[in-house]
């Protein structure tokens, strides 16, 4: 099992194996999806006010939370969100918080597969290179800011490519 740590979300996830050849990642409005370019449409246009709706234009599926963080007293709802990093084929982690259930704020994507960004230019991660499934999240103490107090912590599988050699556990 893999620990990692990202901005303060802790993150725990167990590598599948892809026995194929990687499938080229999605197609954003800005060339290839990866951090920073994220949208595959136009948002929606009359979403439903009170159903979170992704508006990065990509289709979305299983949700994976909510959580409650009381390190900064928001409700994280974290969803499968399809687009995918070059040479994955997603999904990867959206991402909404709210104070209050009813008001939801649409943050960047959470968790790329293939991409650590929290920091930039963003790190390649060889151990979910391919894919993003479902997970969960709960709130663990010394998973927080600077690894003190409570933190998000998301566990999710992670799919890594088998055939190309760059990670050699997967």
């Amino acid at each position: 099992m893999d620990v990692l740590i990202r901005r303060s979300l802790v993150i725990f996830q167990c590598s599948l194996t892809l026995l194929s050849e990687p499938v080229r990642g999605s197609m954003c409005l800005n060339g290839p999806c990866q951090p920073g370019n994220e949208f595959c449409g136009a948002p929606f246009e009359n979403a439903p006010k009170f159903h979170l709706m992704d508006q990065h234009g990509c289709g979305e599926n299983d949700p994976n939370g909510p959580v409650f963080d009381p390190v900064h007293g928001v409700i994280h709802h974290f969803y499968q969100i399809h687009l995918a990093a070059d040479g994955g084929h997603g999904p990867n982690y959206g991402h909404f918080v709210s104070k209050d259930f009813i008001n939801w704020a649409q943050l960047p994507v959470a968790i790329w597969n293939g991409f650590d960004s929290s920091v930039w230019p963003p790190k390649k991660t060889p151990y979910d290179s391919q894919a993003i499934f479902t997970g969960s999240a709960v709130i663990v103490d010394g998973a927080g800011p600077g690894g003190k107090g409570p933190g998000v912590v998301n566990i999710y599988p992670g799919l890594c490519n088998k055939n190309k050699q760059d990670w050699p556990n997967c």
